[in-house]
């Protein structure tokens, strides 16, 4: 039987972007940096109980506040869901 470990991350980014884009009024070039809050929830799984070497995880991770609106003009929050399979070596 799969048992999920249930993980959950909360810290901080440091996030850099180029905007580059051109519209009727003119071509606009920024570059902005900062750092955010970040926060995950995920679930890992071991196939074959606690010592097992293969498993598999899933996680929706957030990043927020990516970007400057003062600068760009454009400021959002940032998903990122991932599914993966494991191998942990030396068990």
């Amino acid at each position: 039987m799969l048992r999920p470990i249930v993980v959950a991350t909360v810290g901080a980014f440091f996030w850099k972007q180029d905007v580059h884009y051109v519209d009727p009024s003119g071509t606009f070039d920024y570059n902005d940096s900062g750092t955010s809050l970040s926060y995950s929830a995920g679930a890992e799984f071991n196939f074959g109980g606690a010592g097992a070497k293969w498993g598999a995880h899933f996680d929706y991770q957030v990043f927020m506040d990516v970007g400057d609106e003062n600068n760009s003009g454009h400021q959002y929050d940032r998903s990122f869901v991932s599914l993966g399979v494991d191998y942990r070596f030396g068990r």
